[in-house]
């Protein structure tokens, strides 16, 4: 069962995707603070967990972009 803090952070990787999307990098850059923030409080560090919200967005952040 997705936890409260879980949920929160899939829709706000939601959200950083869309800004992305919409080359709103402003927007998307403090999404990902967010996303850091979430990860350093839950325990559930990026590098250890390959499915948290961060380490997805770090890895999308990474890819080249199609066009």
């Amino acid at each position: 069962m997705e936890t409260r803090t879980e949920k929160m952070e899939r829709r706000i990787l939601i959200l950083y995707r869309q800004a992305c999307r919409q080359g709103r990098t402003d927007v998307a850059e403090h999404l990902l603070c967010a996303l850091e923030t979430l990860d350093q409080s839950s325990g559930k560090y990026a590098f250890g967990n390959r499915q948290s919200g961060l380490a997805v967005a770090y890895r999308e952040l990474t890819l080249p972009r199609r066009h």
